[in-house]
């Protein structure tokens, strides 16, 4: 059988082990149902919770083109770089954020979609 694929050369293979480690995790999304129930703990009314979620989705849909744009544009190691950094402050931001008031909750998730 003819095979198109090349194989990955040995110093390549860690980083793409490492890729796909992080791709496995973040489709997890190990937050997603519990920042629900922290937003009822925090006594947020659900339809607050349902404007936040619809805040999370439009902004993820929104940003999915330019973000691909932005990776061919720059390169996809500095568009995942960013990714990343978005992704690791995201979660921080939405708990120091969604106590304060219902438009920093929403603001705090809209920034956490830049990565969805």
């Amino acid at each position: 059988m003819l095979s198109l694929a090349r194989p990955i050369p040995a110093r390549a293979q860690r980083p793409v082990r490492r890729f796909y480690a992080y791709s496995a995790l973040r489709w997890l999304q190990l937050t997603a149902s519990l920042w629900l129930l922290y937003l009822i703990h925090l006594g947020w009314p659900l339809w607050q919770v349902g404007l936040a979620e619809v805040a999370f989705h439009l902004t993820s849909l929104a940003t999915n083109l330019p973000t691909g744009s932005f990776a061919d544009r720059y390169g996809r190691r500095t568009a995942l770089r960013i990714g990343l950094a978005i992704a690791a402050t995201a979660p921080l931001a939405m708990i120091l954020l969604a106590p304060l008031s219902f438009a920093a909750g929403v603001a705090a998730m809209a920034y956490h979609a830049l990565v969805s």
